[in-house]
């Protein structure tokens, strides 16, 4: 029930959620017990097959393989930006070079449900900063296909894009760049 409402209202935050767990397992625990046995292995495998086949499932390999191209071509006046669901996982794989200059681009506020407890500060900007501008870097941007960066600066434009599996990697510039 909470699952839903926090659909409307985010009731079902990190910061309830942790102080809920506890409780919850005592509580589904003294429900189970409640229910005859064979409804209560059937409901126990609903949960735990799909649970566990999401969990040993690699999720975003595809993101991974762009990290040597960024790696390689990320420069001190380029910005690499992407969309909120691939940036941890190019902060955690990209070398020193493109960690540096990674940040989530968005025109607003993200999603609530998106935890940004682990982006450092800084992480989250709303436009190319002006010294990527001035210095006419590229603007190298990690999402899903079809899916431009939120803003960019007048005069860019798309110079090339690399796909693989689900996710591309375009790379933006100033014209004449």
């Amino acid at each position: 029930m909470l699952a839903v409402v926090s659909i409307w209202r985010p009731i079902l935050d990190a910061r309830y959620a942790s102080v809920m767990w506890l409780p919850l397992f005592a509580l589904v625990g003294a429900g189970l017990a409640a229910m005859p046995r064979r409804l209560a292995v059937l409901l126990v495998t609903a949960v735990a097959v799909p649970a566990l086949a999401l969990s040993a499932a690699t999720t975003h390999m595809q993101t991974s393989s762009l990290v040597p191209e960024l790696d390689a071509e990320v420069g001190a006046h380029d910005l690499a930006a992407a969309s909120w669901d691939r940036y941890l996982i190019l902060l955690d794989e990209a070398g020193p070079g493109v960690q540096a200059r990674l940040h989530v681009l968005t025109e607003g506020d993200l999603p609530w449900y998106v935890g940004t407890a682990a982006y450092p500060p800084g992480a989250v900007i709303h436009a190319v900063p002006p010294d990527v501008i001035a210095n006419r870097g590229r603007v190298f941007w990690v999402s899903d296909p079809g899916v431009a960066p939120p803003s960019l600066p007048a005069g860019y434009h798309s110079l090339e894009s690399r796909c693989v599996i689900l996710v591309c990697l375009t790379i933006y510039g100033p014209a004449g760049g």
